[in-house]
């Protein structure tokens, strides 16, 4: 039995030919995107975002909000409040470690852990 050997350039070709083709094949009807609903995220954002009265409340209500600072305590009230006002349940804060630097607007204190 004997094998014809083909060159790199007929390898190539036959490869990129069969890639191409099982992509077509694979792309079914059922990948077409969902329209409708694409539509109602499009509508939702636009109607009825509340985007910009989360940021007015942290940025203009709240403020800078630096480790350990008050603004920090009161915009995370805000969050878990905004949350639990939403309808969210298990709406909780958890304890991550120390940061290392903690201000209250005047003066800056720093944690060592060494």
């Amino acid at each position: 039995m004997s094998f014809r050997r083909f060159s790199p350039r007929v390898a190539t070709v036959a490869l990129v030919s069969l890639t191409f083709v099982s992509n077509v094949i694979a792309q079914r009807s059922s990948d077409a995107p969902d329209l409708v609903t694409y539509g109602r995220i499009r509508e939702e954002g636009t109607a009825r975002s509340r985007v910009m009265d989360y940021a007015t409340g942290l940025v203009d209500g709240i403020g800078p909000r630096l480790t350990g600072s008050p603004n920090l305590k009161r915009a995370t009230a805000w969050a878990l409040d905004t949350f639990k006002g939403m309808g969210l349940s298990n709406v909780r804060t958890e304890s991550w470690g120390e940061f290392g630097l903690v201000t209250d607007g005047s003066s800056v204190t720093s944690y060592s852990s060494v």
